[in-house]
């Protein structure tokens, strides 16, 4: 993507309006829309001001994609647990400056029980999607409570409160996509 093109992007997915960049970049708006329509070069100052205007580092636009940073590799994949769980969380997201969003493969093994009271209830501002890639997951979003089987996803916001659980009797592998980043893998 070039330049000019990352910058309108991330302008628009802020919501803001040429002059409010312009503004808050002090430079001219015919001068920030000819560099977003790539007529015109901004100097690594003009760029650094652009990026603090759009809330990201100098980074967020100068980076080259490589192997390292894009590409995440089977055989190079590391589960991690937290706290004792005994569910197993792999990055799938890139070494990508600034990032939005998280995504992992999780496995969570068969549940014990259905009591609700040993589930651990989650909200988070953001959202989530899920994709059941093996066996099947119970996930309740507030009061409503779904059952997916392989091949079935849900999308939400992550402000409901929400809990998974595996409830068949064998591991349930998902990919699990989430904003914003809760790790720093």
């Amino acid at each position: 993507m070039v330049l000019g093109t990352k910058i309108r992007s991330r302008r628009r997915r802020l919501s803001l309006t040429l002059h409010n960049v312009a503004e808050a970049a002090d430079l001219s708006k015919p001068f920030l829309s000819q560099v977003e329509r790539g007529h015109a070069s901004p100097s690594l100052t003009s760029l650094s001001k652009i990026a603090h205007a759009l809330g990201v580092s100098l980074q967020y636009f100068i980076t080259v994609p490589t192997e390292k940073n894009t590409v995440k590799r089977a055989k190079n994949l590391r589960y991690f647990t937290l706290d004792g769980s005994k569910n197993q969380y792999a990055s799938l997201t890139g070494d990508v400056p600034d990032r939005q969003l998280e995504a992992l493969i999780t496995r969570l093994p068969p549940a014990t029980t259905l009591d609700k009271a040993t589930q651990e209830v989650t909200t988070h501002a953001g959202e989530e999607v899920i994709y059941v890639l093996e066996g099947c997951l119970r996930i309740t979003l507030d009061d409503q409570t779904f059952e997916l089987e392989t091949g079935d996803s849900a999308h939400y916001q992550a402000s409901a409160h929400h809990t998974w659980e595996n409830f068949g009797s064998v591991d349930t592998v998902l990919i699990w996509v989430g904003t914003p980043t809760l790790f720093d893998l």
